[in-house]
C-alpha cells in the first residue's frame, strides 16, 4: 500500500506551501484569491520580499511555475533566507542533484521546504540517520513539515511503526491532511480497516488523490 511520499509527484505540498515559514506575511481573510494576489503583488512590486515569496507560493499553488519562479527569485535576491532555501528546494525536487545539499542546508533553519529537502536528499544518498536527525530537529522546532517525512523514515527505514504512527499524528494535530492518509496505510497494516478507512476519507476529503484512491480499493474489498 503505497504511502504519501515526501514530495507526492501530482502534489508537491511541502514544496508549494511553507506555512509559518519565517517572515510569511499576514493574510487578509477577506480576500478571495485573486484579491490576495493582487495585494501580494502590490507589495512585492514595492520591494517587499516575504510578500514577494508568498506570491510565488501562490503562483506555484496555481500552477503558474514560471512566475513562481521570478518571484521566489527576487525575494532571494533581496536577501530574504527563507526564499533562498525555498529555491533550493524547489530545484531538488526538479533536479534530484546531490550539489545542491550546501544551499539546502543553509536554508533548513530559516525554511521548512529546505528542511525537507535536505532530509529527502540525505535519506536517498544513504544517511538514513542523519535525515532522521534533520527532521527530528524541525519537529522539535514545531514545524509541521517535518511530521511526514520523518514518519515514513521511521516505517520504512527503522521499522519502528510506534514511531511513525506518533509522527504521523503529530503532522495530523498539525494540519497536514496527507499524515492522515499515511497513518491509514499504516492502521489498514495492522488490521484496523475502520480506523484506516475514516483516515483515508478525511484525506482524501482533504484533496488527497492517493487517499482517494486507495480509500476506493479498500471500500471494494470489503
Amino acid at each position: 500500500m503505497p504511502l504519501d511520499p515526501q514530495f507526492p509527484p501530482d502534489d508537491d505540498h511541502l514544496v508549494a506551501r511553507s506555512a509559518g515559514d519565517p517572515a510569511e506575511p499576514a493574510q487578509d481573510p477577506t480576500l478571495d484569491e485573486a484579491g490576495r494576489e493582487r495585494a501580494l503583488r502590490a507589495a512585492a512590486e514595492q520591494g517587499d520580499a516575504p510578500a514577494a515569496l508568498a506570491l510565488a507560493h501562490l503562483l506555484r499553488e496555481a500552477g503558474r511555475h514560471l512566475e513562481s519562479w521570478h518571484w521566489a527569485q527576487l525575494a532571494a535576491d533581496a536577501g530574504n533566507r527563507t526564499a533562498a532555501g525555498t529555491l533550493a528546494c524547489w530545484r531538488w525536487v526538479e533536479s534530484r542533484d546531490p550539489a545542491l545539499e550546501p544551499q539546502l542546508r543553509a536554508g533548513a533553519d530559516h525554511s521548512h521546504s529546505a528542511r525537507a529537502g535536505l532530509a529527502d536528499l540525505l535519506r536517498v544518498t544513504g544517511r538514513v540517520e542523519e535525515a532522521r536527525s534533520v527532521l527530528e530537529r524541525g519537529a522539535v522546532r514545531g514545524e509541521v513539515a517535518s511530521w511526514l517525512p520523518l514518519g515514513n523514515i521511521y516505517r520504512e527505514e527503522l521499522d519502528d511503526v510506534v514511531a511513525a504512527e506518533a509522527a504521523y499524528r503529530a503532522g495530523i494535530e498539525g494540519g497536514d491532511i496527507h499524515s492522515h492518509h499515511n497513518l491509514g496505510v499504516l492502521l489498514l497494516g495492522t488490521g484496523d480497516v475502520d480506523g484506516a478507512i475514516e483516515h483515508f476519507s478525511i484525506a482524501a476529503a482533504g484533496g488527497d488523490e492517493l487517499a482517494a484512491r486507495v480509500l476506493r480499493e479498500v471500500l471494494s474489498e470489503g
